[in-house]
């Protein structure tokens, strides 16, 4: 039901290339720039800077890029809910196990409710308990969806768009909203996790990197409020989770006095 051309734009805008979308949505290139120039006529604003070989987001494609995201997002919420007026069940239901559990228990649970509720698509994630609570896939996909959006904001200075909970995560138990308890860290041992996972622990000293080099030393006229608030809990937790890596205390001492979230000191139950 969903307009196709925001997938195809949120594609492009994500891999930053006409021809990975093309791969990605399995649809031919030529299709692929059709559809970004109905948009382009359609809001008669230009989507993209093209400059060689390289394409880069206009503000009309950055705005464009946090409204997509939300209006996809609703209408896979709007189909969730219409199907259930029906007792109809789709979409995704992802499940973790311990390995033997997933080959010993689940087999047979799984397939009657596979025959059951064949419109959802469920997969399963086998492993230890600890590998199951460290799963970062959800922090993974959002990252590569907004991480480079998040990056240019912060390097011009000034956060525009949605998306502190899964680039600057905080401990669980300081949001209320669904995202913020989706994107909240465990404890310290998930956070040490997201610090030694490859893309999101360089993305974390890559992003502190740059909020260090900007002139600003206010936090609220960075981030905004209440995301200067949110920025001190994640450094926080994230000093106290990898005290060898000492970017976050920076961060702390530059916007901060140095002075670590309270609340996020209590919850992890540090006492300094």
């Amino acid at each position: 039901m969903s307009d196709f051309r925001l997938k195809v734009f949120l594609s492009v805008a994500k891999n930053l290339s006409f021809t990975k979308a093309s791969q990605e949505l399995f649809v031919s290139q030529p299709a692929i720039t059709k559809h970004i120039q109905e948009l382009e006529t359609c809001y008669q604003a230009r989507l993209f800077d093209r400059q060689g070989n390289k394409i880069s987001l206009t503000e009309a494609g950055k705005l464009l890029q946090e409204h997509s995201e939300k209006i996809l997002e609703d209408y896979k919420r709007l189909e969730y809910e219409m199907h259930l007026l029906h007792n109809e069940y789709i979409g995704d239901l992802k499940l973790g196990a311990s390995t033997t559990i997933a080959q010993y228990v689940l087999p047979p649970l799984l397939a009657n409710f596979i025959a059951k509720f064949p419109q959802v698509n469920l997969s399963l994630l086998n492993g230890n308990s600890r590998e199951i609570e460290a799963d970062l896939s959800r922090f993974v996909e959002a990252h590569d969806r907004s991480y480079s959006r998040a990056l240019e904001e912060i390097r011009e200075g000034r956060k525009q768009s949605h998306w502190m909970w899964y680039i600057f995560p905080q401990i669980v138990g300081l949001g209320l909203s669904s995202t913020s308890r989706f994107y909240a860290i465990a404890d310290l041992e998930e956070a040490r996790a997201y610090m030694q996972h490859p893309m999101l622990g360089a993305h974390m000293i890559e992003i502190c990197g740059v909020l260090l080099g900007l002139s600003a030393n206010d936090a609220e006229d960075v981030m905004g409020y209440p995301d200067d608030l949110k920025l001190r809990s994640s450094m926080t937790l994230f000093s106290q989770a990898v005290p060898s890596v000492k970017i976050f205390q920076q961060v702390l001492d530059k916007y901060f006095d140095g002075k670590m979230d309270q609340k996020t000191l209590e919850i992890l139950g540090v006492h300094i």
